[in-house]
């Protein structure tokens, strides 16, 4: 009969450490997020079953509004820390998903969405900035990714395109480039920090029961 305590202690010997459990549990978390619906009910699982797509992303916009005094609700830094007012609650809440949950992407551009005219001469009132928002950080990472090395295009901040990814495309999807590896190291980092702490706690647990009761 062995414990759960040999067999960590065995695994710690042949060079098992923390680092590897939030290698494993990053890997774990992407395939977990294909499946799931994440913020403002995005992502899931979608399409014919031949071939699904993942990640399907929302889009928003925030206004500048020209006047006596410019009113830009696309400062989102200044909009987040409650600086700005007279913005709606949709640029507040994109403020949220662009700055503290990272999940949204800037889409090229910005387009005049008010505009009057005078004396034949057309003078813009408010313009607008759109982004792609996809329901977690790790969405847009694996979307930012997928862009890059497929070639897809964002749109314009007029017509953005925040469509999902096929089965196909995430076939061929190399996560070993630099630009990946780069995107990825986001969200490795804040699984890594944890690691540690998760795999001690898991260690301590396991020294404090026998094997039936880890059972």
């Amino acid at each position: 009969k062995v414990s759960v305590t040999e067999i960590l202690s065995d695994s710690e010997s042949s060079g098992f450490e923390a680092g590897d459990f939030g290698q494993s549990a990053a890997h774990l978390s992407a395939l977990l997020e294909m499946a799931k619906t994440g913020e403002e009910g995005l992502g899931g699982v979608q399409g014919s079953p031949d071939n699904p797509s993942v990640f399907q992303g929302g889009c928003k916009e925030c206004r500048v509004n020209f006047g006596s005094v410019i009113r830009d609700c696309c400062k989102l830094k200044g909009l987040l820390q409650g600086l700005l007012g007279g913005c709606n609650n949709d640029e507040k809440q994109l403020a949220i998903a662009a700055l503290r949950t990272k999940r949204c992407v800037k889409v090229p551009g910005r387009y005049c969405s008010k505009e009057i005219k005078e004396l034949g001469v057309k003078i813009c009132l408010e313009k607008r900035d759109a982004y792609c928002c996809y329901g977690s950080q790790l969405a847009r990472i694996i979307q930012e990714i997928a862009h890059q090395q497929l070639h897809l295009s964002w749109g314009d901040a007029e017509h953005p395109q925040c469509q999902s990814l096929t089965a196909t495309q995430l076939s061929h999807l190399n996560f070993d480039t630099p630009y990946a590896r780069s995107k990825l190291s986001e969200i490795m980092a804040e699984v890594q920090s944890t690691a540690p702490k998760t795999f001690e706690a898991v260690q301590k647990g396991m020294s404090q029961c026998d094997i039936n009761q880890k059972v």
